[in-house]
């Protein structure tokens, strides 16, 4: 007599948990890309309030497309470098020594221009 687990109710099992494992994949696919819907409809949100914005700044300020580009860097360099990216790197003000964050520009403490490298960005 066989005692155990016949071939079949093995192979059944493994069956089975393969299709729980897929199951469970199609699952977290399914809310990854619910999430990515998501910040794709926040994306084109904040698109379209950057753009009205800057279409308003235009028109009452008179700002320019370059006026723009050099804020930008600036900006960008707050971090040490121009990635693109707002960074948040902490330095120490060369001034009082207190540690700050390098985007702000200047010391919270004292008021000191911190130090930026110059790089190139482009839009």
């Amino acid at each position: 007599m066989f005692y155990g687990k016949t071939p079949d109710h093995i192979q059944n099992r493994r069956i089975k948990e393969a299709n729980d494992n897929a199951n469970s994949v199609v699952s977290k696919a399914n809310r990854v890309q619910s999430e990515l819907d998501k910040l794709q409809n926040n994306f084109d949100k904040m698109s379209l309030l950057n753009q009205a914005l800057w279409e308003i700044i235009q028109e009452k300020l008179g700002v320019s497309d370059a006026d723009l580009e050099a804020k930008i860097l600036e900006i960008d360099l707050r971090d040490g470098k121009a990635d693109g990216k707002m960074g948040g790197s902490i330095t120490n003000c060369p001034n009082c020594e207190r540690k700050v964050n390098a985007r702000t520009g200047r010391c919270l403490y004292c008021g000191a221009e911190l130090e930026q490298e110059n790089h190139k960005f482009q839009l």
